[in-house]
């Protein structure tokens, strides 16, 4: 669905020309569009955890390319935790639109690929309505050149924000390391910069205090944080925990040894890193076995084993600790014999 000028999503002024008030828009995905998502006249705006991608302009009018655009005054917006794609521009604020009491909070967004040239991450037209917007630990990337801010009348990079604007403090320039751009798929690699990487904004708390719901949760709806500290956009990252004991394979020796020999080398393999113990008492907890394999901790483990006798079976019980602190419930039996 587009409007009439292209745009995904639009919040219009209601009857009498009354604002929009107090709308909350939460965890869509807009895409392959002139525009985002606008609001042509609102007050105590929230958009929070949506995805926006392939979005251009269709026509000459300022707004369209845009992630994000507002037409109108009055105005409390907040951007919170968006993922921007391919775009023209990333949020865009006309001239003459804010005054004393309005407040544009942009924070935690991952604005990546900007698909214009001449455009800006961040384009606030008036030349001194910079006052009444605040950034803070969004993610720039622009893979031709640098994030672009019209701040203040002129064009600026993020060196300037953040040194000489004292904006965007805690903002990066980096790549985002998505899943799979171009397949759509916006989901953070577990190297990516945006991990880890910011703190939970008070919208959050806000939507609680008044709905007694909450909204801690990404456009996939994964509980946020996941790892103790939120990621930048609309994806958290989702930490896999490790519950799984190692699997134990090919001991050795498994046969019969000839007559005459004293020492074998006990050994086994793991599925993954791991820490291994033998001992000669079945179903011992591994915190009890007393005998560690010299060579452990990687996927290979041994011990030489000496004083064996002719005529001898012997059965050695292993179990394992992986990295994740995951122990093996149950006995791998090695079992071999020294012939008389």
């Amino acid at each position: 669905f587009q409007d009439e000028n292209g745009w995904g999503m639009v919040l219009h002024y209601g009857a009498n020309s009354l604002p929009t008030k107090d709308a909350w828009v939460l965890f869509n995905k807009v895409y392959d569009s002139g525009g985002g998502i606008m609001s042509t006249f609102g007050e105590n705006l929230h958009f929070i955890g949506n995805e926006i991608y392939n979005v251009q302009a269709t026509s000459t009018d300022p707004l369209d390319g845009a992630c994000f655009g507002y037409r109108s005054t009055s105005l409390v917006m907040d951007i919170i935790d968006n993922t921007c794609y391919d775009y023209d521009i990333g949020v865009s604020l006309p001239s003459g639109l804010l005054s004393s009491g309005d407040d544009v909070n942009i924070y935690g967004n991952i604005f990546s690929t900007r698909a214009s040239s001449t455009q800006y991450e961040i384009k606030v037209s008036g030349s001194s309505e910079n006052q009444y917007v605040d950034m803070d630990y969004n993610q720039f990337y622009n893979p031709s050149g640098s994030a672009a801010f019209l701040w203040g009348g002129s064009s600026r990079i993020l060196s300037y924000m953040q040194n000489t604007a004292i904006e965007c403090t805690h903002c990066i320039e980096s790549n985002p390391l998505f899943t799979d751009a171009s397949g759509a798929d916006f989901t953070l690699q577990s190297s990516s910069p945006a991990r880890d990487a910011i703190v939970e904004h008070s919208s959050y708390d806000n939507f609680y205090s008044i709905y007694s719901l909450s909204i801690k949760k990404d456009i996939l709806e994964t509980s946020r944080p996941q790892n103790g500290v939120w990621d930048m956009g609309a994806y958290e990252y989702i930490v896999l925990v490790d519950t799984t004991p190692p699997v134990l394979s090919s001991g050795s020796p498994s046969t019969e040894q000839s007559a005459g020999t004293t020492q074998v080398t006990l050994s086994v393999t793991t599925n993954e890193s791991s820490t291994c113990k033998y001992g000669t008492t079945a179903n011992t907890a591994y915190g009890s076995i007393a005998s560690t394999f010299t060579t452990t901790g990687g996927t290979t483990h041994s011990s030489t084993i000496s004083s064996l006798t002719n005529g001898t079976s012997y059965n050695y019980y292993v179990r394992c600790i992986d990295g994740s602190s995951n122990t093996n419930s149950s006995d791998y039996t090695i079992s071999f014999s020294v012939a008389s």
